[in-house]
């Protein structure tokens, strides 16, 4: 079970920003963090984004700078309504990132911001167990078994923060 300030931060997203913007100063602040994983990847206005697990969307925001065509994915009704009010430029779904509601390859990008649960300022203060874990896991090597190659794997912020590109083979 996660920590109460997580379900506190999906009632007063202001706690939720404070945590973030404290925990991404080790990389030059909330937007050079939000920005990272984007560096290297090449976004036209014709290009389909999928924002998996877009929460109240601040990666969105700097995603539909590049393209029209952005759709943000989130389980939970409360961050993603708030994510439609504050970037009305995307569309968004509501659904498990295991179930999406999509057909294979429609999407030519899919970004998704779970690199937050590495900071761990963050991480301490809102996950669990299971969260924790997932910094121990060895990403990389875990997508090539699952049929990606990871074309760029960089460590940020003393190892808290991995930032990888990849593609589906095949």
């Amino acid at each position: 079970m996660a920590t109460f300030l997580r379900n506190l931060s999906y009632r007063y997203q202001w706690l939720f920003d404070l945590i973030v913007g404290i925990s991404s100063l080790s990389v030059g602040g909330e937007a050079q963090f939000r920005q990272l994983p984007l560096k290297g990847v090449v976004i036209r206005p014709e290009t389909k984004v999928l924002d998996l697990c877009c929460g109240s969307g601040q990666a969105t925001e700097f995603l539909v700078k590049y393209s029209k065509h952005v759709v943000g994915l989130d389980a939970d009704p409360l961050p993603l309504k708030r994510a439609k009010q504050q970037i009305p430029e995307a569309s968004y779904v509501q659904a498990w990132a295991e179930a999406m509601p999509f057909v294979d390859d429609e999407f030519d990008v899919i970004h998704t911001s779970a690199t937050l649960l590495n900071l761990y300022l963050f991480l301490w203060l809102f996950e669990n167990e299971t969260a924790w874990s997932l910094v121990q896991l060895d990403l990389p090597e875990l997508l090539t078994a699952m049929g990606f190659e990871v074309t760029k794997f960089k460590v940020h912020a003393g190892g808290s923060l991995q930032v990888m590109h990849g593609r589906k083979v095949g």
